[in-house]
């Protein structure tokens, strides 16, 4: 790996320390239990521990877990699977001289460590016409998130667009989903690549350009899972479904397929959005798996391509 792909060695030995630490906080708690562990106040002192170490997205991580709300039925279920995260990263690091280039920059970044923009600008690039699928925007204390996907016309990659603005500050660069751009991404570099950056693009007159999709749920799980096994650390992975309907499913909603395979939708809001707009027909939707439900973020209908939370 280039060194400017890399932490500097100085760095390296700080993060190393961290992940120590991290390691027998994990430990303490394992054996206290996790139902008796006092999370609020453990993870301040470790989380700032994390910091010290130039391991910024791991302190992100623990900070937000100690905010999971323990009344949530489901708080068990995720503050373990948080937890286990964590742990495969420390044990990554213990084998750290085993791991391919690939496999170490995908850790790295986990850890918080970013690649700087003009290093990055010098990788080969993936030049295509690109459709703007989906975008999915949020909040954590004075820093927004916005993610913003994209799908090659010619190569089908999918690639993910990932911008910060502090504050009340706007972000730099405007992303329209449904509209064309023409250009050149660069590849964080990782296992499973999809987070990327544009060298060059320009805006292209729209025509009936239909995104890539799934055509049954089964395909599409198939693919996940082949992500996972590559990357172990995705969070959300994006799904476009073609041929499938929105139905009530108990107290929410789920997308069912040609097969009568089915998965769960998150969001109840936009459940009830996705059976006016479709009249129980099928349609072809994008948005975010997360392992266990999906999150919509846009639909195709009429030659274009149709934010949720903007157009409806």
């Amino acid at each position: 790996m280039k060194a400017t792909l890399r932490p500097s060695s100085d760095r390296l030995v700080l993060m190393q320390e961290g992940i120590t630490h991290l390691q027998q906080w994990l430990r303490d708690l394992i054996k206290i239990g996790i139902l008796q562990f006092d999370f609020e106040t453990s993870v301040f002192e470790i989380s700032s521990r994390m910091v010290d170490a130039k391991l910024g997205a791991i302190a992100n991580r623990l900070r937000q877990m100690s905010l999971l709300d323990r009344t949530d039925p489901e708080w068990v279920q995720r503050i373990t699977a948080d937890l286990a995260k964590l742990f495969l990263i420390t044990l990554q690091f213990s084998r750290l001289d085993k791991l391919s280039e690939a496999e170490k920059s995908g850790l790295f970044a986990q850890c918080g460590f970013s690649i700087r923009r003009e290093n990055l600008m010098q990788q080969k690039g993936l030049r295509d016409l690109w459709l703007v699928v989906g975008q999915n925007k949020s909040q954590a204390e004075n820093l927004q998130i916005r993610k913003t996907w994209l799908s090659g016309v010619q190569s089908a990659r999918t690639a993910l667009i990932l911008d910060y603005a502090f504050g009340r500050s706007t972000f730099k660069e405007t992303y329209l989903v449904g509209s064309l751009l023409k250009g050149t991404l660069v590849y964080y570099p990782g296992t499973f690549a999809m987070r990327a950056l544009f060298k060059d693009k320009t805006e292209q007159k729209l025509t009936d350009q239909k995104p890539a999709s799934f055509k049954s749920i089964e395909a599409f799980l198939k693919q996940y899972a082949t992500a996972l096994s590559k990357n172990l650390w995705i969070e959300n992975f994006p799904c476009s479904l073609s041929n499938i309907r929105v139905f009530r499913d108990g107290e929410g909603f789920a997308l069912v397929d040609q097969y009568h395979k089915k998965i769960t939708i998150s969001d109840q809001e936009r459940g009830w959005n996705l059976v006016s707009l479709s009249g129980g027909g099928p349609i072809q939707l994008f948005g975010e798996w997360n392992g266990r439900k999906l999150y919509p973020l846009s639909f195709y209908d009429l030659q274009k391509i149709y934010a949720l939370e903007s157009d409806f």
